[in-house]
């Protein structure tokens, strides 16, 4: 799905071109940028009290 919505995605954004705005900020954002990176520092909260735990 990741790897398959990026290239599919990248190809409408230089076909349609309103799209990639949308396309990009909420899979593109949310997968690379901001699945990872929010995912880290929430995940760092969340890991250190259930270790602790």
């Amino acid at each position: 799905m990741c790897v398959a919505a990026p290239s599919r995605t990248w190809q409408s954004v230089s076909e349609s071109g309103p799209a990639p705005a949308p396309v990009q900020v909420s899979g593109g954002k949310r997968t690379p940028r901001g699945g990872p990176v929010p995912a880290r520092p929430r995940n760092a909260r969340q890991a250190p009290r259930v270790r602790a735990t």
